[in-house]
C-alpha cells in the first residue's frame, strides 16, 4: 500500500494522500486490534492516562491532543512532544479535566484551513489557529471532533446534526448518523468520530463490525460512492476508543 520508505508529518490532519505509517491510539485498545492495525504496516503510540478525565476517556487521544497542520500540534501540558515522532512543534496549554466543556478543550480539527470547534473552545486554542491563518468555525455543542469522522478533504461522517447541515451547504459529502449502538463503557454510547480513522486515501478502519451498526449500510453505501474500502476491526460492536490520530505517513 505504501509508496516508498520515506517517511514525513502527515500533510493534512487526521487523514493522509497516501499511507500511515505512525499514529496516536487508545492505550485501551484491544490486543486484537492492536493487531490487526500492526498488520496494516501502522505502528502505535499510546498516551499515558489523563488523571483530570474520566474512566476511559483519561485515555481518548481526541480529548488530549490535535493536529492543527503538518508537524503543528495542541496538546494538554504534560504531554511530552519526544514521545511523539514527526510532532515539529507542540503547543501545550492547560489540561483537561471532569465537566463539561472543559473535558473536550482538545477536540476540535482542521480541514480546508479552517478550524471546527465548540461554542466553549478556550480562545488559546482559537487563537493558535488564527495565528496559523484559520478561522474558527463553531458549534453549539463542544464534543465536536468525536462526532465526526473524517474521510477526505471533501467527506465526512457525523452525529451531530447541526455539523451535517453545516457542511453540507458548503458543498461537502456530508452523511448523519445515529450514536445508538456506538458502545463506550460508562456512558449510553459513544461517538463516531471514536470509532475509527482513515490509514490510507482508500480505507477506512473501524473499531468493530460496520454490519452490527444501525447506520452501517448508510456508511458503507456512503463510502462505495467516494471510492473508500471498510476495514473492520473486529466482529464485535463499533466501540468509541477516542479515534486514532495519524503521526506520519509515506512520501508519495
Amino acid at each position: 500500500m505504501k509508496q516508498n520508505d520515506i517517511v514525513c508529518p502527515v500533510s493534512t490532519p487526521n487523514i493522509t494522500k497516501t499511507h500511515v505509517k505512525d499514529a496516536i491510539a487508545s492505550a485501551l485498545l484491544p490486543a486484537d486490534i492492536r493487531r490487526e492495525l500492526c498488520g496494516l504496516g501502522l505502528s502505535l503510540y499510546f498516551l499515558p492516562e489523563c488523571d483530570t478525565l474520566p474512566g476511559e476517556l483519561a485515555f481518548h487521544p481526541e480529548l488530549q491532543l490535535f493536529n492543527l497542520k503538518k508537524g503543528v500540534w495542541a496538546a494538554r501540558k504534560s504531554l511530552n512532544k519526544a514521545a511523539f515522532p514527526f510532532v515539529n512543534n507542540l503547543f501545550t496549554f492547560s489540561e483537561p479535566s471532569e465537566k463539561y466543556p472543559h473535558d473536550c478543550i482538545y477536540n476540535v480539527f482542521s480541514v480546508n484551513n479552517r478550524l471546527f470547534c465548540g461554542t466553549k473552545t478556550p480562545a488559546f486554542i482559537s487563537d493558535l489557529a488564527a495565528e496559523n491563518g484559520m478561522p474558527a468555525v463553531r458549534f453549539r455543542q463542544n464534543y465536536v471532533k468525536c462526532s465526526v469522522l473524517i474521510l477526505d478533504e471533501n467527506s465526512i461522517i457525523t452525529s451531530d446534526k447541526a455539523i451535517c447541515e453545516y457542511f453540507d451547504s458548503e458543498g461537502f459529502n456530508a452523511l448523519y448518523v445515529t450514536t445508538e449502538g456506538i458502545m463506550l463503557n460508562g456512558y449510553s454510547c459513544g461517538f463516531i468520530g471514536g470509532t475509527g480513522a482513515m490509514i490510507s486515501k482508500k480505507d477506512l478502519v473501524l473499531f468493530g463490525s460496520i454490519g452490527k451498526y444501525k447506520d452501517g449500510l448508510k456508511i458503507k453505501s456512503f463510502c462505495a460512492n467516494i471510492g473508500i474500502d471498510i476495514c473492520c476491526l473486529s466482529n464485535d460492536g463499533l466501540y468509541d476508543y477516542g479515534g486514532l490520530l495519524p503521526l506520519s505517513e509515506y512520501l508519495e
